[in-house]
């Protein structure tokens, strides 16, 4: 078994063999083996299995990650970072008396191509040092890896634990609890939905009546607005003018088609309005016009 592994071995070196990420598709093993020869790892491990077992010796090919770069972050364990240009593929040849032996035949072959060989690959990498952006990028995955061991790690039990620390022997009161304050929660939001609606989106009509009816002016059964405010003008000729911009403004809001940016024109001249008559009701009037 070894003579025959040993003489797969020097075959292998004595060849031209290339390797290359990129190596096209072969037609069958033995156009890979004596015409094309050129692949990556997952190549060569899967031929020299097919030529162990031709052999009579038996082989498998296994996949798994060789090399990774150990990272220590600032804070917490260091870790083995693994990248997908980690992956690799050897093969395993059982040899009497000794078991399993693993056999790794890219290393075999690059030396007669131009393309450069997985060790030749790995070794530049190694020696290339890290730049102070390539360091931020490590702390930035030992980081993200910390928060996916937490987040993943945060199951029932954990969550179980988490709550008995939080309440202790109160714990058992937690659903009354949580039920308690989304009632307290869902009452604050009517009531401030209601607020709202109440004092800021009230119809403008209803709030021109509320002030006319302060100037001691109500309205009759079938009375427009607008005949409403000539008829508060002549009780208070000193708003006259406001009263009738006001009810000009009204009529644009209820009647006329206008366009959104218009009627948001409109509705802050009517604010406007309504805050100018509230301040004139207000303010003192006194005889001689001082």
């Amino acid at each position: 078994d070894q003579e025959r592994l040993q003489a797969a071995e020097q075959w292998f070196r004595s060849q031209p063999f290339r390797y290359s990420l990129e190596p096209g598709a072969s037609a069958d093993l033995e156009d890979f083996l004596f015409d094309r020869q050129v692949g990556f790892c997952g190549h060569y491990a899967g031929a020299l299995a097919a030529l162990m077992r031709s052999a009579a010796v038996p082989a498998r090919v296994v996949s798994g990650y060789q090399g990774g770069q150990l990272v220590q972050p600032l804070t917490g364990a260091p870790y083995l970072s693994l990248r997908q240009s980690d992956a690799h593929a050897w093969t395993e040849v059982w040899l009497a008396g000794l078991g399993w032996q693993r056999v790794d035949p890219t290393t075999w072959i690059g030396s007669g191509g131009s393309v450069a060989s997985l060790r030749q690959l790995q070794s530049a990498a190694q020696g290339q040092r890290w730049s102070g952006l390539t360091w931020m990028q490590r702390q930035w995955w030992a980081l993200d890896l910390a928060w996916t061991r937490w987040w993943l790690g945060f199951d029932q039990a954990s969550q179980a634990s988490w709550l008995q620390a939080l309440f202790g022997e109160r714990l058992r009161w937690l659903g009354l609890v949580i039920v308690a304050a989304a009632g307290v929660a869902l009452a604050l939001g009517v009531g401030l939905s209601q607020l709202v609606r109440g004092s800021w989106g009230r119809d403008p009509l209803l709030r021109s009546l509320a002030l006319l009816e302060g100037l001691g002016v109500t309205a009759s059964p079938g009375e427009s607005f607008h005949s409403l405010c000539r008829r508060a003008a002549a009780l208070h000729p000193e708003l006259a003018i406001g009263l009738v911009a006001i009810a000009e403004c009204q009529q644009r809001l209820a009647h006329a088609p206008l366009s959104q940016r218009q009627r948001r024109r409109a509705r802050r001249d009517w604010t406007r309005l309504r805050r100018q008559l509230a301040r004139q009701s207000k303010a003192p009037r006194w005889a001689g016009g001082q």
